[in-house]
Parts: C-alpha cells; sequence; structure tokens
C-alpha cells in the first residue's frame, strides 16, 4: 500500500533510533513533514545538519527544564495530524 502524507506534520518522540528511527524514515519516504525527539543532543544537531523536512528537538521525559522547552518550541507549530509516543 501507498500512502500519502503530504501536508501532514507528525511528532515522534524516541525518533533518533530504532523503531523509531525507523518509524522517521518510513514516513519520510512517505512525504510527511517531521517532529523528532531524543536525549542525545550531539545526534540531534547531526540529524538536524542532514534533513530538510525534520525537524529534531531534544527531549527527556526526566527533566521538567526539556519538556518545558519542548513545548515551549512546538508551540509554534500549526498543528501536529498525528503523534507517535515512542520514547522508552
Amino acid at each position: 500500500m501507498n500512502y500519502d502524507f503530504s501536508n501532514k506534520t507528525v511528532l515522534i518522540t524516541g525518533a533518533t533510533r530504532g523503531i523509531g528511527k525507523e518509524l522517521a524514515n518510513q514516513l519520510d519516504s512517505m512525504s510527511a513533514d517531521l517532529i523528532l525527539t531524543g536525549t542525545n543532543n550531539d545526534e540531534i544537531e547531526r540529524l538536524n545538519s542532514l534533513y530538510s523536512n525534520r525537524k529534531y528537538f531534544v527531549l527527556d521525559l526526566e527533566s521538567e527544564d526539556s519538556i518545558n522547552l519542548f513545548f515551549s518550541e512546538i508551540d509554534k507549530i500549526n498543528k501536529i495530524d498525528l503523534c507517535i509516543n515512542n520514547a522508552g
């Protein structure tokens, strides 16, 4: 089956490795705009430099400051069509 996620924004937590990374790759191939999270700042910076339709954010769910910063950033986004909570 072919799915088209053009003009759709997808948020995936835990998207820098494993299942989350594969989900991001699959949705990227379906033209989704991606908002992705991970905990490794260096990896987030590297990934943001590689992709134009993906935006990676550091999100440590054990840190209130990290959560607040993340929400202040995604407040700037008009809509999220799909959320996949994959963070371990």
